[in-house]
């Protein structure tokens, strides 16, 4: 790989990447739903059944390209709505993960999931964080 390319794929040098332990809340009178997002335009996003989604930080530096980095999720506990775990998957295309309340029996819906991200190159993980996602139907 030249030395060019190494640099935009973020091998070689301090990586590209940044990722924040977080949470994802979403509470309210109807059926709820919190997901977390990692978006191909560099966003990692929070959504909420109320706030929509919304931009936190950039996971990944303006000068590199998010076809060359790739996630995994893998659930640590309870369950998920939507979103896959235990694969990697290329970030040129969103990936998200969701718990959904629909029932109003008081108790909230949660997953905690550990995100990781690594270069495609190397098959080295840059960055991990601890996502916690709660929704909660009262």
């Amino acid at each position: 790989m030249t030395g060019a390319l190494c640099m935009l794929a973020g091998a070689g040098g301090p990586p590209p990447v940044t990722l924040v332990n977080g949470n994802v809340t979403s509470s309210g009178t109807t059926s709820q739903t919190a997901t977390y997002q990692i978006r191909p335009d560099h966003g990692i996003y929070h959504s909420t059944t109320s706030g929509g989604a919304v931009r936190q930080y950039d996971w990944l530096e303006a000068w590199a390209n998010p076809a060359y980095f790739e996630s995994r999720a893998a659930l640590q506990l309870g369950a998920l709505a939507a979103g896959t775990v235990g694969a990697w998957e290329a970030l040129d295309a969103v990936r998200s993960w969701a718990v959904t309340d629909p029932s109003a029996d008081g108790e909230p819906t949660e997953a905690v999931l550990t995100i990781e991200i690594r270069n495609i190159f190397s098959q080295l993980v840059l960055k991990s964080a601890i996502v916690t996602l709660t929704a909660s139907r009262g």
